[in-house]
């Protein structure tokens, strides 16, 4: 119902308005001298800038590197380029901490791959970064342990059947057990 009554009241203003005479042509231009000061808005207030630095302090940047879990780890980072990804800056710290899965925190909140050195650091061009990570484990090959049975099978084939025979049923064993070629 409320929008039968919008309709209905948006009619009417417009009828109101096409009632009243126009007063100003479709192509007038105001003068904005004529205008005063009140009827331009107000003025925002004058920024101060900061002094310009030198472009050698501004393209490099200091990143120290906590961890929050065991094990400790502090890196720091001196003369980091600013164009430096977060991507680059988390394979640094893999490399240099022996960790895996890596994840950078920063006000609590993890750091994407795509983001630069230049959006997380201060006016100081300094940042602390925390990470959590798990320690590298060195996966062991697993070996494969030689099951006598397959190996009586292969003989007892062997000597029962005739070398082309005794292949064609090996491998159809194999490829059935998706075990061992033969």
């Amino acid at each position: 119902m409320a929008a039968i009554d919008e309709v209905s009241f948006a009619k009417s203003f417009l009828n109101l308005l096409d009632s009243k005479p126009v007063k100003l042509q479709s192509d007038h231009k105001a003068d904005l001298r004529d205008l005063g000061p009140n009827q331009l808005g107000n003025a925002f207030p004058v920024l101060e800038r900061k002094c310009k630095r030198n472009p050698e302090e501004l393209s490099s940047a200091t990143i120290v590197v906590r961890s929050l879990r065991p094990p400790v780890v502090n890196l720091t980072f001196t003369d980091l380029p600013l164009t430096t990804t977060i991507y680059t800056l988390r394979s640094k710290i893999s490399e240099k901490s022996g960790l895996q899965n890596v994840k950078l925190l920063i006000k609590g909140k993890v750091l994407n791959d795509g983001k630069a050195v230049s959006d997380i650091v201060d006016d100081s061009r300094m940042a602390t970064i925390h990470i959590m990570g798990m320690p590298n484990v060195k996966s062991e090959e697993m070996q494969v342990e030689e099951c006598p049975f397959f190996t009586q099978l292969e003989s007892f084939v062997t000597e029962r059947l005739s070398e082309e025979k005794a292949n064609k049923v090996l491998n159809a064993i194999s490829t059935i057990q998706g075990i061992r070629k033969w």
